[in-house]
């Protein structure tokens, strides 16, 4: 039961985080799609850290949230250790795609 537990509190926060994610990267492809391909560019790398601090905010909730589910310090440290692993790919991924279409 507890391993369900663990995979709803991860799982919930991944959809949560990739939806917030994939806001920002709507939003400024939006607002981006007339300004030259300077000041895109910053507002792509100001997007990219906006996604960075939500995915390290979701890491770090599932950390908190696990103490319940999750009594093992180390297994918890390795939970959340390969769940930034997928955030991180997640992130490279997005990187991608708001390149695309940004660069339109």
């Amino acid at each position: 039961m507890r391993a369900i537990q663990a995979l709803a509190i991860v799982g919930g926060s991944y959809l949560v985080s990739l939806f917030l994610a994939f806001v920002l990267v709507i939003l400024t492809a939006g607002l981006t799609s007339t300004w030259g391909p300077s000041r895109a560019g910053t507002a792509m790398m100001a997007m990219l850290g906006g996604i960075a601090f939500v995915f390290l905010c979701a890491a770090i909730v599932v950390f908190l949230l696990l103490r319940s589910s999750v009594p093992a310090a180390g297994l918890r440290i390795a939970i959340v250790l390969g769940y930034g692993v997928i955030l991180l790919l997640t992130l490279a991924g997005l990187a991608f795609v708001s390149a695309v279409l940004v660069d339109r």
